[in-house]
């Protein structure tokens, strides 16, 4: 039961990060949306590097992962992000998310 309960809580999370990037990124982004688990891919235009934005998002309280370490040769995942949902209130996903988006917007990378 402690199971179920916590996967309802991870699912809503999720579904509120979800409808944060749908409200706050352009069509021009790709995200996953995972059956289990408590991160979401990112995927930026090509001309992004979130390596770049990683610094200035933290400044502002928002973290990520930037796709380059997940990326055997260390750049190919340059425009994507790994972003997690587990740990936050569903109040700090969104305000997270629009912070987000507007650090990528100033970058000229939305």
């Amino acid at each position: 039961s402690h199971i179920e309960s916590i996967n309802k809580i991870l699912v809503h999370k999720k579904n509120t990060m979800i409808t944060a990037l749908q409200e706050n990124f352009g069509n021009n982004t790709k995200w996953s949306n995972p059956n289990g688990g408590l991160y979401i891919w990112l995927e930026l235009p090509s001309h992004s590097n979130t390596t770049i934005a990683h610094p200035i998002a933290f400044n502002k309280n928002v973290g990520f992962l930037p796709g380059v370490g997940f990326a055997a040769d260390g750049f190919s995942g340059k425009n994507k992000m790994r972003l997690c949902f587990g740990y936050n209130k569903p109040e700090e996903i969104q305000a997270g998310i629009e912070i987000l988006s507007n650090v990528l917007f100033e970058l000229d990378y939305l």
